[in-house]
């Protein structure tokens, strides 16, 4: 019997400190979360930034970043991540990426799925392009 016991009792500690573990985890995912998918992204008007490179930054949480942002010609031309925020899937960081090069505008639609993603990528453009 105190063997069973015993066992019963290291199987609840190890079932307790995984929970902990996976809450605490999960905490540090979705922290501040709705801040950032609520973040308003001002209209910028590329075609009234003079060419150059422009660097910006979002800090918010696990979704901080870093970018580049090239414009020729009175349009942007190219984002570059400087520094990538954590656990990301680089599919929707691309596509943001993309529909704001390709539409010339911010805001741009979200990518279904990675709402927070989107936002913190547009804020780090609007102020590397508002920083001046």
């Amino acid at each position: 019997m105190p063997r069973r016991s015993r066992r019963f009792k290291i199987i609840l500690i190890v079932l307790g400190a995984l929970i902990v573990f996976i809450s605490g985890g999960m905490g540090y995912i979705t922290h501040g979360l709705g801040e950032t998918e609520d973040l308003v992204i001002s209209e910028v008007d590329f075609s009234q930034i003079p060419d150059g490179t422009y660097v910006g930054e979002f800090r918010g949480y696990r979704w901080s970043n870093t970018v580049e942002v090239t414009v020729q010609d009175q349009q942007v031309t190219d984002i570059a991540m400087l520094q990538r925020q954590r656990f990301h899937l680089d599919g929707p960081v691309e596509q943001i990426i993309s529909r704001i090069i390709q539409e010339q505008t911010l805001p741009v639609d979200v990518i279904t799925g990675a709402t927070a993603t989107s936002k913190a990528i547009m804020k780090a453009v609007e102020n590397a392009l508002t920083a001046n």
